[in-house]
């Protein structure tokens, strides 16, 4: 079921029911990782990440995780957090964080997975641009233990909107 409403409202946000004020999570980021926005509910809704879906932002964030070990400034002035429980059948999760044209106004984005003490790294990707998408594939979750992942800026300046997007395969 809560798959069924996560699709309808992904659906109802890809028809235009809502304007540019309609930004998750608005002015107030998921920037700590102990609210950390679950997007298990997510996986699997648009597997290809086909639609520019920019409704989250790193305006506002605040940095409170690590480094991630790929990041070439090695710098981090925000990061929004998310979680989810590892899924079935395999334990494995793509992440993409999409930043180009339509996809979001974040520049030079960073992203890292955190094992389920959401301290260790599992994956890291950094960008190589000014505008970059990034993504992560990692198979070796543990089906039904919570992970986290956050989406980071190495400046205030290059804060902004992105599509973010979770599947069950590579």
């Amino acid at each position: 079921m809560k798959k069924l409403i996560a699709a309808l409202s992904f659906a109802l946000l890809m028809d235009g029911c809502c304007n540019e004020d309609f930004i998750i999570p608005s002015s107030n980021p998921i920037d700590l990782r102990v609210d950390a926005l679950d997007v298990t509910d997510l996986f699997d809704v648009d597997p290809s990440c086909s639609t520019p879906n920019p409704i989250y932002t790193s305006i506002g964030a605040t940095p409170d995780g690590g480094l991630g070990s790929c990041w070439l400034d090695q710098t981090n002035s925000g990061d929004v957090w998310f979680k989810f429980t590892a899924q079935p059948p395999n334990g494995y999760a793509s992440i993409w964080i999409l930043v180009e044209g339509p996809e979001g106004t974040q520049q030079f984005p960073q992203l890292v997975l955190w094992d389920t003490d959401g301290v260790t790294e599992l994956a890291c990707d950094g960008y190589d641009e000014e505008v970059n998408d990034l993504y992560i594939f990692y198979g070796d979750l543990v089906i039904g233990e919570e992970y986290y992942f956050s989406v980071s800026v190495a400046d205030d300046s290059f804060k902004g909107t992105f599509t973010m997007c979770v599947t069950t395969s590579d």
